[in-house]
C-alpha cells in the first residue's frame, strides 16, 4: 500500500472542491435558475392580476355587486323593449310639435342584430328656426330612452326668417 503524500492528498482535495464547484454549478444552471425563472415569472403575473383587478376597481367607482346590479337594471330601463319603436316615433313626433320645429319625415329602417340588442335606425328629416332645433335635441338628449344622434346635417334654406334643414339619422336600442 502506497501512502500518500501531503501534496497528493491536497490535490484531491482540490479536485474534489473542483468537481463539487462544477457540480453546483450545473445544478444550479439545470435546476435552480429555471425554478427562479418560473418564481420570478409567476410573480410578474400575479403583479398583472392585481393590476387588472385594480384598473377595474377604479373603473368600477368602488361599487360592489348590488350597487351595479342597481345600476344595470336602471341602465335596461333606457332600451326599447319589443314593440315600443312606435312610442319612440310618437315622441319624436311630439317633441317636433313642442319645439315648433316641422317633421318633413321619419322613416324607420329594419333593426340591425347585434350580439345581446338590436339597433334600430330611424332616419329624421325636419326644418325650423335654430333655437328650435336645439331645443328638439335637447329634449332627445333628455328622453328617458337611449336614442343616439350618428349623423347630422344641417343646410340653411335662405327663408326670412332663416330656417334650417335638417337631416339626421337616430339610432335606438332594443334588447
Amino acid at each position: 500500500m502506497k501512502q500518500e503524500t501531503p501534496k497528493t492528498k491536497t490535490d484531491k482535495n482540490k479536485i474534489t472542491v473542483i468537481i463539487f464547484i462544477i457540480t453546483a454549478a450545473i445544478g444550479l444552471k439545470f435546476f435552480c435558475l429555471p425554478a427562479l425563472d418560473n418564481i420570478s415569472r409567476s410573480k410578474m403575473e400575479l403583479s398583472a392580476v392585481f393590476l387588472e383587478e385594480k384598473m377595474l376597481e377604479d373603473r368600477l367607482g368602488g361599487k360592489n355587486e348590488q350597487e351595479l346590479n342597481k345600476e344595470l337594471d336602471s341602465l335596461k330601463g333606457k332600451f326599447c323593449k319589443t314593440g315600443q319603436t312606435e312610442l319612440v316615433m310618437q315622441y319624436l313626433t311630439k317633441t317636433a310639435n313642442e319645439t315648433g320645429v316641422n317633421l318633413v319625415s321619419i322613416d324607420s329602417m329594419p333593426a340591425v342584430k347585434q350580439d345581446k340588442y338590436s339597433e334600430i335606425p330611424i332616419q329624421i328629416k325636419l326644418n325650423g328656426e335654430f333655437y328650435g332645433i336645439a331645443e328638439y335635441l335637447k329634449k332627445l338628449k333628455n328622453f328617458d330612452k337611449v336614442i343616439d344622434i350618428s349623423e347630422i346635417k344641417v343646410k340653411n334654406n335662405e327663408t326670412v326668417p332663416p330656417k334650417l334643414n335638417v337631416e339626421m339619422m337616430a339610432v335606438i336600442y332594443m334588447l
